[in-house]
Order: C-alpha cells, then sequence, then structure tokens
C-alpha cells in the first residue's frame, strides 16, 4: 500500500480535459512509437486522445480521475458503467507519466476507479488492452483480470484482448 500524505485522486471534469488528454498522450507516446502507430494510421489509438476526445467521452458518461502528488498531476483513469448492463463497469485509460512508473500508482488509480464502480452498483470490471504486450496483460492479470476474449477491431493494427474481474 502507497503511503504518503502528498497522494490524492480527485475526479476530473470538462476544466480538466486538456490536463488528461495530456497526460493520456505522455503515458502512450512511447508504447505507440514502439509499435510504429501514427495518428494518420490510426487517429482512434490512445496515444493520440485530444481534449475533444476527452470532453465527448465526459459527455457520454465516462467519469474520469486525476493523481495528484502535491500540486502536480501525475497519472489519471476513467470508468463507466456499461449502457447494456448497468452490473458491467468498464476500466480505461490508465495512464500514469514514465518519470512516476514503478510506485504502485496504477494499482492505486484502478483500486479507485473499481470503488468507483462497485459504488455505482457494478459487479464485474471490463477492460481492453493490447495483445501484444504481454507485460501489461501480466499486469492487469496480477490485478485480478482474466482474459474473456480475443479480437481484431478495425480501428486499430492488432489484436485486442478483453479482460474482466469480479468486483
Amino acid at each position: 500500500m502507497i503511503v504518503d500524505a502528498d497522494l490524492e485522486i480527485r475526479a476530473a471534469g470538462p476544466t480538466e480535459a486538456g490536463l488528461i488528454a495530456r497526460i493520456v498522450q505522455e503515458s502512450f507516446r512511447a508504447q505507440a512509437e514502439m509499435q510504429g502507430i501514427r495518428a494518420d494510421q490510426y487517429p482512434k489509438y490512445v496515444a493520440f486522445t485530444d481534449e475533444a476526445a476527452v470532453l465527448k467521452a465526459l459527455e457520454k458518461g465516462h467519469n474520469a480521475a486525476l493523481l495528484y502528488h502535491g500540486a502536480e498531476p501525475i497519472g489519471g483513469i476513467w470508468h463507466a458503467l456499461d449502457w447494456n448492463d448497468p452490473l458491467l463497469g468498464h476500466v480505461s485509460k490508465l495512464a500514469v507519466l514514465p518519470a512516476h512508473r514503478g510506485w504502485g500508482y496504477g494499482k492505486m488509480l484502478f483500486a479507485y476507479a473499481e470503488d468507483k464502480l462497485r459504488a455505482l452498483g457494478a459487479q464485474h470490471a471490463r477492460l481492453t488492452c493490447n495483445a501484444r504486450l504481454t507485460g501489461l496483460r501480466a499486469y492487469y492479470e496480477r490485478l485480478g483480470y482474466r482474459v474473456v476474449k480475443q479480437e481484431p477491431w478495425p480501428t486499430l493494427p492488432f489484436e485486442v484482448l478483453m479482460m474482466e474481474k469480479e468486483l
């Protein structure tokens, strides 16, 4: 467990949309570069999330939260209930800035999002990730998620893993 009085997770809204987008972009930039994924080819890839996309997601019912170390935003996460199944929640856009990785902040953000989903009545949480990134898959498995499906997505150059966890 992380014990640091300077850490705080705060719900974020439209006024922080630019900040949320910047954190997501910075957090996923190296992953996009490593895979040769460019915005002109795959504009829907997470590394190219912009302020307009954040605002649209918030309008559709996604909830965002930012992790602060003191006054500095260092990460974030999104969560939402499924539109068709209120017992299913979605966790997405886990983003921790590269300089702050390895300290358990991602786990802290996941716990926050899962707690929020439980409070909304969700019994399961779902996420998706790049099937090529075996280290990321292993990380989510350590958090209790299990693969339930693997499939290609037409807007991405790789197969996507759908993973779920009972809350």
